[in-house]
């Protein structure tokens, strides 16, 4: 004799469930995004370059961007942060440069 009693699951309350772990998953995905694309544009804007105390440099034989910015890199800055800098203020479209090009660059102290 079997005693054991088997119910059966209700499907409308296991789409419930599923619609409610899903919606919680899209709130929450949504607020790592949103707090991720905020931190970056508030890190960004704070360790931009001050550029009122600018100055060019002209690109030596064997130099790299690379080479330039740890020059002025401060401590605890990314270098890759400045390098990406470098890039934007003086328009270029990648970090590669020749020499002879005068590169403005921000000082040390900015």
């Amino acid at each position: 004799m079997n005693t054991h009693k088997r119910t059966i699951a209700n499907p409308m309350k296991k789409r419930k469930i599923s619609r409610r772990v899903a919606l919680f998953t899209l709130i929450v995905s949504g607020s790592i995004l949103g707090m991720g694309i905020w931190s970056g544009h508030h890190a960004q804007a704070s360790n931009s370059f001050d550029l009122h105390k600018k100055h060019y440099v002209t690109v030596l034989p064997g130099q790299s961007l690379w080479n330039i910015a740890q020059q002025i890199v401060k401590p605890n800055e990314d270098i890759r942060d400045v390098v990406y800098r470098l890039t934007r203020i003086n328009h270029l479209s990648s970090s590669l440069i020749t020499p002879g090009m005068k590169l403005l660059v921000p000082s040390k102290n900015d």
